[in-house]
């Protein structure tokens, strides 16, 4: 069976493509959420990998691994296509809240499409939830997935109005 893309990950113009992250990540940034990035774009051949981290309120980090691949040239922009992601959040000092990712199958799961749930507080693994491709998320959706979980746990967090630091991020 064939896992069919949500059209919201479907080919994009790399022009496009970036200047919709900028436009989502700008709105997390005006909305005080997000306080900084490092996040780059590496063309390899016929690959773009974007990584680096987003640093949130709260400590959050938000560091993403991700190959975008070119499905077609043109002459004024490429088409590309997200075909491998890892997007891990974590609290600086603390540990894993979690990280969605395609890297590699989970048995009994219909795809590689999956999110790790753990205890921040522990960094202890507490269950890998099947999301199919179907459920993929968006950077932008991870960012404010980790902006709810912010506010569901501010008053439990260290230095809820602390910005990350980058530099101690975690690897994903």
């Amino acid at each position: 069976m064939i896992a069919l893309r949500p059209i919201k990950h479907g080919p994009n113009k790399l022009d496009d493509y970036l200047r919709t992250h900028d436009t989502v990540m700008g709105q997390f940034h005006d909305a005080g959420f997000l306080c900084n990035s490092d996040l780059a774009i590496e063309p390899l051949h016929r690959i773009y990998r974007m990584r680096g981290g987003i640093a949130c309120l709260g400590g959050i980090i938000v560091t993403v691994d991700k190959f975008l691949e070119e499905v077609e040239s043109g002459r004024s922009s490429c088409i590309v296509q997200t075909v491998q992601y890892r997007y891990n959040v974590s609290v600086d000092g603390a540990g894993n809240v979690m990280r969605y990712d395609n890297v590699h199958s989970h048995p009994g799961h219909g795809d590689s499409h999956h999110c790790h749930r753990f205890d921040w507080q522990t960094d202890e693994e507490l269950r890998v939830d099947w999301i199919g491709a179907g459920g993929w998320p968006t950077l932008g959706e991870v960012v404010e997935e980790s902006q709810q979980w912010y506010w569901d746990n501010r008053s439990l967090l260290p230095a809820p109005d602390s910005i990350a630091d980058l530099s101690k991020r975690q690897r994903c």
